[in-house]
């Protein structure tokens, strides 16, 4: 068990984990709408992490669809939310979501669990990535991850240290396992926890995600008022993104890019129906059906 920087304590959190905690508020984008009783479908779940900052934000009082294929890292979410939040109304699934239902594989890497995915080679794993992404780590980080990620390091010579760190995560992400699965749409999970609106719907699926978003009946789009969605802009991915959720109704759209992702494929995809306002701070808790 590892603490967060947030203060929770969670089963399942590698040492980068907790570093990148932080990162999970590139989901919040100022004027999100976060309030007690809201209703949050997280796909791509892992072991919690937006999960539970949603529950914490929200004193407890939200309810929680967690989506996750890998079953240790399944098992890791099922205890964090039970045991963090034992009162909060919280559902859990073991499965992959894409545009159809059936059996697939999923291709867990258990030395970086939130690199796995549907597809054995994820649209960021390339060399020229790579070299994007360690790059991006060498700059100057932003406030909130000085304190985390040693400066010395970035006072070294840099080709070097280049070298050294593309080992090192080549080598992390090297294995992979093959886990047979149940795949499942977005759609089939809403019908089947009676959801008539989602407030906020995460997916960090690691190049599954338009698979995602096609799974999402023409009867659901409209329920859902904001969401989230990271984006590998492979094949313009990122327009298409656009111009789907434009073609649901959604006005207001941004594109951002993040720490220490600047200049790769990996883009932060925000959209909501409504106008930006301020977040509500209010968390009052209520008591809410635990499952």
């Amino acid at each position: 068990m590892r603490t967060l920087p947030n203060g929770l304590p969670v089963h399942g959190a590698t040492r980068a984990d907790v570093r990148f905690q932080q990162g999970i508020s590139d989901y919040f984008r100022p004027g999100v709408d976060l309030r007690p009783g809201m209703t949050v479908v997280d796909v791509g779940a892992n072991i919690g992490l937006f999960s539970l900052e949603i529950l914490r934000r929200c004193g407890g009082d939200a309810r929680i669809v967690a989506i996750e294929p890998a079953p240790a890292t399944f098992a890791h979410l099922e205890r964090n939310l039970h045991e963090l939040y034992p009162q909060a109304d919280t559902r859990a699934y073991r499965c992959a979501v894409g545009d159809h239902q059936g059996e697939t594989v999923f291709y867990h890497r258990p030395g970086t669990a939130t690199m796995s995915s549907l597809y054995r080679e994820p649209p960021s794993a390339s060399e020229d990535d790579l070299d994007v992404f360690v790059e991006g780590f060498l700059r100057e980080p932003p406030a909130e991850y000085r304190g985390i990620f040693a400066k010395w390091l970035r006072l070294l010579p840099r080709t070097p240290v280049k070298k050294v760190l593309k080992a090192l995560f080549s080598r992390i992400d090297s294995t992979v396992v093959e886990v047979p699965c149940t795949i499942t749409t977005l759609s089939a999970i809403l019908h089947e926890c009676g959801i008539d609106a989602v407030d906020f719907l995460k997916i960090d699926v690691e190049g599954a995600e338009a698979d995602v978003l096609r799974g999402i009946g023409a009867e659901h789009w409209p329920k859902i008022n904001e969401l989230a969605v990271e984006v590998h802009d492979v094949d313009n991915r990122v327009k298409t993104t656009r111009e789907l959720l434009e073609s649901h109704g959604y006005g207001n759209i941004e594109v951002s890019q993040q720490w220490p992702f600047e200049g790769s494929n990996v883009h932060m995809v925000h959209a909501s129906r409504a106008a930006v306002r301020e977040p509500a701070l209010n968390t009052a808790v209520s008591r809410s059906r635990s499952t």
